[in-house]
C-alpha cells in the first residue's frame, strides 16, 4: 500500500519547487564538493618533487632557471586543482622570490594560502616570506604581522620562536625597544629551548633593549 500511495503521489505546483529547490541544492553542494575536495595525482607529484628539487640552484644568474619556471606552470595549469598543483603555487612564489621578482612572488604566496592547503610548514613558510617582501617595500607594520601569523602557524617550536625572533628584529630597527623585549621575553618563556647561538644570549639581548629602553626615556 506504501508504494501504491507513493506511485500514485502527485505534488502541488508549490510542492514541485521546493523539491527542485532541494534538488539544485544537493547538485551544488556535490559539485563544491568534488571540486575542493583534495585530488592526487602520481605524474603531478612527480613534477612537484623534480621542481623542488631544481630549486636549489635557481637565481638570477642562471640561464636554466627558466626551465624551473615552465615545469611549474605546467604543474599549476595541467593539473590544476590537485593537492600537488596547489603547493606548487608555493614554490612559484619562492622562485619569484629568488629570481628577485617581489611582487610576483607576493602574488603566489598569497595564491597558496588562499587555496586552504593543510600544510603548517609552507603556511608559516609563506607568511615569513611575505614578511620578508614586506620589509623590502618598507612597509614595516605588515611585515611585523606576517611574521607573528608566521609564527602562529608553524608547525615546529624552533619554527615559532625563529619568526618571533626576526619580529624582535624587526621592531629593533624601527628603535621600538619595548615591543622588542615584551617579544623577547616571550620567547624566553615559551621556547625556553631556543637559543641564539649558546645558552643565555637572550637573556643578554634582554638586558641591552633593557638598556636602550633607559636611554630612549
Amino acid at each position: 500500500r506504501f508504494f501504491e500511495d507513493i506511485m500514485q503521489f502527485k505534488p502541488t505546483d508549490k510542492q514541485k519547487k521546493i523539491v527542485g529547490v532541494v534538488l539544485l541544492i544537493l547538485v551544488l553542494l556535490g559539485v563544491y564538493y568534488y571540486s575542493t575536495k583534495p585530488r592526487y595525482n602520481t605524474q603531478a607529484q612527480l613534477m612537484l618533487i623534480q621542481a623542488m628539487s631544481s630549486l636549489s640552484s635557481v637565481s638570477p644568474e642562471d640561464s636554466n632557471s627558466t626551465q624551473v619556471l615552465s615545469l611549474l606552470r605546467d604543474l599549476t595549469t595541467k593539473y590544476h586543482g590537485t593537492v600537488s598543483s596547489k603547493r606548487g603555487l608555493y614554490y612559484m612564489g619562492l622562485y619569484y622570490f629568488k629570481m628577485h621578482n617581489l611582487d610576483s612572488a607576493e602574488v603566489y604566496f598569497n595564491s597558496f594560502i588562499s587555496r586552504g592547503v593543510d600544510d603548517p610548514l609552507l603556511v608559516s613558510s609563506s607568511l615569513a616570506y611575505l614578511g620578508s617582501i614586506m620589509v623590502a617595500k618598507g612597509e614595516l607594520d605588515r611585515a611585523y604581522t606576517y611574521l607573528v601569523k608566521a609564527s602562529m602557524k608553524a608547525p615546529l617550536k624552533t619554527l615559532r620562536a625563529y619568526y618571533l625572533y626576526r619580529a624582535v628584529k624587526l621592531k629593533e630597527s624601527e628603535k621600538k625597544y619595548d615591543e622588542a623585549y615584551a617579544l623577547l621575553k616571550k620567547i624566553r618563556d615559551d621556547f625556553p629551548e631556543f637559543n641564539l647561538g649558546k645558552p643565555g644570549d637572550i637573556e643578554e639581548e634582554m638586558k641591552l633593549l633593557k638598556n636602550l629602553m633607559e636611554v630612549k626615556k
